[in-house]
């Protein structure tokens, strides 16, 4: 797998992650969970990469992901705090999804 192709897959794994989790996930435990996938070889016993290595890698992606949110016109985006990441709608998608999720729960 190319670096470029790598890295589209690392991005679209880290997306994929944070949609299904839903909460805040420190960016150690996001790499972790890549880790697992051996297309992405990721893995910690790799001897060519350290944890910090990864660790960066996983960040980049996120700043990548970040951009491509802000710059097209998308319902989504990432929130940072500390160490921490989360896929989130954007706020001026609330009342959109306030009104939505009334109405799935009259029925």
């Amino acid at each position: 797998m190319e670096e470029k192709e790598k890295s589209k897959s690392i991005t679209a794994a880290i997306e994929a992650v944070l949609f299904v989790y839903g909460e805040p996930l420190e960016t150690k435990r996001v790499a972790k969970i890549l880790q697992r996938d051996p297309k992405l070889r990721m893995h910690p016993n790799d001897p060519n990469k350290s944890e910090q290595e990864i660790e960066e890698i996983i960040r980049k992606s996120l700043e990548e992901l970040h951009q491509k949110y802000l710059e097209e016109d998308r319902g989504l985006k990432l929130v940072f705090k500390d160490d921490r990441v989360q896929l989130a709608t954007k706020k001026e998608f609330t009342p959109l999804l306030e009104n939505f999720i009334k109405e799935e729960f009259k029925e």
